[in-house]
C-alpha cells in the first residue's frame, strides 16, 4: 500500500517519529494496566496528516519548551512540538480518556513548525 505522502521525505520522517513516541508516553505515564487499551488513529484529509493517541490516565497540561529538556528522558513531547505543525491535548467527549493529537501539513515540506498548539 502506498503512503499518501510517499514522495515527501520530510513529511514521512516527521510522521514516523511521533507515533511510537506518543504511544510509549501513554504506556509509560498513564498508569495503565495490562487490560487497558490505547487507540492510535492516523488519517489524511484536506492536505493534513492527523494522528491521535487516546487512552485512560490522569492527563496533563500541554508543556511549553524554551529549550530542549536536559537528562536522558523527557524529550518525547519536545520532539512532537518540534516536528508537528500543530498539536494538543484534550479530553474525550465522554470525559473518560485523554487524546494527544498532532497535525502535519502535507503541502508545506518546510512549514513553520511547533509551539503553535491547536
Amino acid at each position: 500500500m502506498l503512503c499518501p505522502w510517499a514522495g515527501r521525505t520530510k513529511t514521512r520522517s516527521r510522521c514516523g517519529c511521533w507515533s511510537p513516541e506518543l504511544v510509549s508516553n501513554s504506556v509509560r505515564h498513564a498508569g495503565l494496566s495490562s487490560t487497558d487499551s490505547i487507540t492510535l488513529d492516523v488519517w489524511v484529509e484536506d492536505g493534513l496528516v492527523r494522528g491521535e493517541v487516546t487512552g485512560a490516565g490522569p492527563g496533563f497540561d500541554r508543556p511549553t519548551f524554551d529549550q530542549p529538556p536536559g537528562g536522558t528522558s523527557g524529550r518525547g513531547l519536545y520532539l512532537v512540538d518540534a516536528l508537528a505543525d500543530h498539536w494538543g491535548i484534550e479530553r474525550t467527549i465522554d470525559d473518560q480518556e485523554w487524546t494527544v493529537w498532532f497535525q502535519i501539513e502535507l503541502n508545506q515540506e518546510t512549514s513553520d513548525r511547533g509551539r503553535r498548539g491547536g
